[in-house]
């Protein structure tokens, strides 16, 4: 029963992150795991094999998907890189993404709702009868497994852009990322900050232009969130105070 309840929130949260562009899959992973680690019984196994973590990430990045589609097909705005190409390909075809769309092709935009639930069911298929297979993944030697990871990461990066820069940075990233762990600093609010910082920044100047810092206070859309931000920062101290309470 828990696990199905973490794997329809971490759904919801997919599907919410994935509807704002930008974000992506990996946003979604992230700020999903972390909310299961904070509503888990047993926080304290993440990180050392819990399947709730692994479900948790996997559930959302599933479900960011078909929430990037939203922005897509009723503003035409990419949502994720997928949808970028997507939005390529109708526009190939002289069909413009936005409101008018589901007006003049619902065949079209139906049928889309529909190869994703078909994908999604297969999916499922292929999943559930290849678990044994996947699984004998968990099994290959570090000794082999790490060179693989990291030779993978130094060709994607330099494929980019053809540049060593890109390679360097890379490295450099990822012995500070290793100095991190070790240091036992967690990496999802890292990441976090690294991708949605400037895009923060840069909406909260706009905001403040247009509206003043008063807009964050009148509008409901923005109180709401605001509250529910000084919630997601204040419940991780209260449970921290109650444990030592606890413990003393």
């Amino acid at each position: 029963m828990a696990h199905c309840e973490g794997l329809l929130q971490s759904s919801i949260v997919g599907t919410l992150i994935g509807i704002f562009p930008g974000a992506g899959s990996a946003i979604a992973s992230f700020v999903s795991y972390d909310l299961a680690k904070r509503t888990s019984k047993t926080p304290e196994t993440f990180g050392k094999g819990n399947p709730e973590g692994v479900a948790a990430a996997e559930a959302s990045n599933s479900a960011s998907v078909g929430g990037a589609m939203v922005p897509l097909l009723t503003l035409g705005i990419p949502g994720s890189a997928a949808t970028a190409v997507l939005i390529s390909a109708l526009m190939i075809h002289d069909l413009v993404p936005g409101p008018m769309l589901f007006a003049n092709q619902p065949v079209l935009v139906y049928g889309l709702f529909a190869s994703m639930l078909v994908a999604n069911v297969i999916m499922l298929i292929i999943g559930a009868l290849g678990s044994q297979l996947w699984i004998k993944v968990t099994r290959i030697p570090q000794q082999l497994l790490i060179p693989l990871i990291i030779s993978i990461a130094v060709v994607g990066s330099f494929a980019v852009k053809n540049s060593m820069f890109d390679v360097f940075a890379c490295i450099g990233f990822g012995v500070l990322g290793w100095i991190l762990k070790r240091h036992e600093y967690p990496m999802a609010p890292i990441v976090l900050g690294m991708v949605l910082g400037k895009l923060a920044e840069a909406n909260f100047r706009r905001a403040v232009i247009m509206g003043g810092y008063s807009i964050f206070f009148t509008r409901p859309a923005s109180l709401t969130l605001l509250i529910l931000s000084i919630l997601s920062m204040a419940l991780p101290l209260i449970q921290t105070y109650r444990d030592k309470k606890k413990a003393a």
